[in-house]
């Protein structure tokens, strides 16, 4: 007995329950940078400090940053362009800006004091806390889709002559 149903329809679950997925990573991703960005991201030590910057200060004033060699701000627009991407359906693309931005991002650890304000004092960074942990999270969480969306679009490819 053959199925009436075209063999396009046998797919459709598949392909909704993979889009479903992909919503689901970015709304976190985007939910969890939310939730860092109202977090500190590190503590300071020091005698030009008053403990620590919050997340969303550092996300308006970071850029000022790379000038002076701190780098790890520019993993902000690189996840700013994986978003993106991820709405474009760009596989490939989501995973190249999401392992740039954990690139910057990780870069951080290897900073051991921080510039505090512009007369050029630093203080040393005792530990990194919760705000910045989910900032990473939520890049892991687009390298995550990215890499789901890539595999999606591998699997669907069919070479010519193969069954």
């Amino acid at each position: 007995m053959s199925n009436p149903l075209p063999p396009v329809l046998y797919h459709q679950p598949d392909k909704t329950r993979h889009i479903m997925i992909k919503r689901a990573l970015v709304a976190g991703s985007l939910l969890v940078y939310a939730v860092a960005l109202y977090m500190d991201p590190y503590q300071q030590v020091g005698p030009a400090n008053d403990g620590s910057w919050g997340g969303l200060a550092l996300l308006l004033i970071g850029w000022l940053g790379v000038f002076m060699g701190i780098v790890p701000w520019l993993a902000n627009p690189f996840l700013l362009l994986a978003w993106i991407l991820s709405f474009r359906q760009r596989g490939q693309g989501v995973v190249y800006a999401s392992a740039s931005a954990i690139a910057f991002g990780l870069s951080f650890l290897f900073y051991r004091e921080i510039p505090t304000d512009e007369a050029g004092h630093y203080a040393a960074i005792a530990h990194y806390q919760a705000g910045y942990w989910l900032w990473l999270i939520s890049m892991i969480l687009m390298l995550a889709t990215g890499l789901i969306v890539e595999a999606r679009y591998r699997s669907s490819l069919q070479v010519v002559g193969h069954p």
